[in-house]
C-alpha cells in the first residue's frame, strides 16, 4: 500500500456512494424513513473512508513514503513498519481519533516535520468540515442528549434561521439549502464533494 493506492481506493468509495446517491434520488415514491437511513448510511460510510485515507497517509509519511507529488516528510520517527507505526501513534490511547483536527496536527508535530505538505494544510485547512462532519457522525451514532445539542449547531451552520423543527440528520443530508455552504446542493453532495477536496490535499492529488 501506498499513497497512490489509500487515494485510488478512497475514490472509488466516494463514487461507489455517489453512484448509490443518484439511484436514491432518482427513485420515485420512497418511504422518507427510508430513505432518510440510506443517506445516514452513505454519509456514515464516506466519513469513515477519509478517516481511513488520514491514518493510512499518515502512516505512509512516518514510513518515509513520498506524496502523489513527490513529496517525502522530514520525519521523527522512524518505524520499521505499519505495525510499529501504530504502536508509536497508539502510545497510551485506545483508539487513534482521526476526526479532530487539533489531535491529528499535534500527532503530527510530534512525528513529522514541515507544515507546509499536504497533509498538515489538508488538516488545518478542513478543520471546520472535520468538526462538523464528526459531530453528525456523532448525532446519527448515538443520537443521544448530549449528541443532539452539537448536532442542533451542525444544522445552524446549513440553516442561519433555524428551522421550527429540527431534521433528523438523514432529512438534513437529502435537503437542499437555498443559502450557506450547500446552496443549491444536497447537502450530503457538499459533504461528499469537501472530502474529496480534503483527500486530494493530504495525498497532493491532481484537482
Amino acid at each position: 500500500m501506498d499513497y497512490a493506492t489509500a487515494y485510488t481506493g478512497f475514490i472509488q468509495r466516494l463514487d461507489t456512494i455517489r453512484r448509490l446517491q443518484e439511484k436514491i434520488n432518482a427513485e420515485d415514491g420512497q418511504d422518507p424513513a427510508e430513505r432518510d437511513l440510506l443517506f445516514e448510511s452513505m454519509f456514515i460510510a464516506a466519513f469513515r473512508a477519509l478517516e481511513n485515507l488520514l491514518e493510512d497517509c499518515f502512516i505512509y509519511s512516518m514510513q518515509g513514503m513520498a506524496d502523489l507529488s513527490g513529496v517525502v516528510v522530514p520525519r521523527h520517527a522512524n518505524p520499521i513498519d505499519r505495525k510499529h507505526a501504530r504502536e508509536m501513534l497508539m502510545g497510551s490511547q485506545t483508539v487513534l481519533d482521526w476526526t479532530t483536527s487539533g489531535a491529528i496536527t499535534r500527532r503530527f508535530e510530534t512525528f513529522l516535520q514541515d507544515k507546509n505538505v499536504g497533509l498538515y494544510v489538508a488538516v488545518a485547512g478542513g478543520s471546520s468540515t472535520l468538526s462538523t462532519a464528526k459531530d453528525l457522525r456523532n448525532h446519527i451514532a448515538h443520537n443521544s442528549d448530549e449528541s443532539a445539542v452539537k448536532y442542533a449547531k451542525v444544522v445552524g451552520v446549513f440553516y442561519p434561521t433555524m428551522p421550527l423543527t429540527i431534521p433528523t440528520p438523514g432529512e438534513l443530508l437529502r435537503s437542499m439549502p437555498t443559502v450557506g455552504p450547500a446552496k443549491s446542493k444536497q447537502v450530503f453532495t457538499y459533504f461528499r464533494e469537501r472530502f474529496i477536496d480534503i483527500a486530494r490535499s493530504i495525498t497532493a492529488a491532481p484537482a
